[in-house]
């Protein structure tokens, strides 16, 4: 080998580490912690980029989503769907001090954790695009949460979250399917 064909290879892996390096900082997302007040025990939504939303909330440098008493938080936040991290959520007294965590219902069934009877969970979310009245897209995330007492019960739920992506599509927009 040649010095020529060294400084080559050197270059490469140089070359080839900034790369990695890049993906790995654009791929670090910040942690999500959202607090679902007490006695709320029914779905909730984030509605994102509304204008007369609340400006988002941070933890250090985490994002925070604190959800209103009436289950729908309007947020000038933009949605982010990418992150590799799971969110923190939290049930929290009126003062904001943390009760404990919200866990995930199925996550704990398959690894076989205890599912305490009066709980509350999250079950399921899933985010939708509508397009919003004379203006672009418009993303929403619904979280299917409440208390466990059945698997009738979790259906239920199920339910008023359908009704809940009704309540916004009617007030936002109409819904493109996509």
């Amino acid at each position: 080998m040649n010095l020529k064909s060294l400084n080559l290879n050197k270059f490469f892996l140089e070359l080839l580490f900034i790369f990695f390096l890049g993906i790995s900082f654009s791929c670090s997302k910040k942690q999500e912690f959202y607090y679902i007040p007490e006695g709320l025990n029914e779905p909730f939504a984030i509605i994102y980029e509304i204008d007369s939303g609340i400006k988002r909330q941070n933890i250090k440098e985490s994002k925070l989503f604190k959800i209103p008493s009436s289950g729908i938080l309007l947020t000038q936040d933009v949605a982010t769907f990418d992150t590799w991290i799971k969110p923190k959520r939290f049930l929290v007294d009126k003062e904001g001090n943390l009760l404990k965590e919200v866990r995930d219902y199925y996550i704990d069934k398959y690894n076989k954790v205890k599912i305490e009877q009066g709980s509350n969970y999250i079950y399921r979310s899933y985010t939708k695009k509508i397009k919003e009245k004379n203006k672009n897209q418009l993303r929403f995330t619904i979280f299917i949460y409440g208390p466990f007492e059945s698997e009738e019960k979790i259906e239920e739920l199920q339910k008023k979250a359908l009704e809940l992506e009704n309540k916004i599509i009617e007030k936002f927009g109409e819904d493109n399917k996509s």
